[in-house]
């Protein structure tokens, strides 16, 4: 399944985290489309920043949950 590239990336993460790792390594930090592949990332990415992606890895994490405290 190959997705529109519009729709794989949502936005970019500038958290001081991936900021820092952005300078060091070269990474960048992107939400993407839960439904997109590393493929579709990788195209995504190319087509739209004109750059050489090496490696796309990816990670899924979960919501936290908010509560009050008494």
């Amino acid at each position: 399944m190959s997705m529109n590239i519009t729709d794989v990336l949502k936005k970019s993460i500038l958290s001081e985290k991936s900021t820092m790792a952005g300078d060091s390594n070269n990474y960048y930090t992107f939400i993407v489309d839960k439904r997109a592949n590393k493929f579709d990332i990788k195209n995504a990415v190319e087509s739209l920043y004109g750059v050489t992606v090496g490696k796309v890895k990816t990670l899924r994490t979960q919501k936290s949950k908010k509560f009050k405290m008494r």
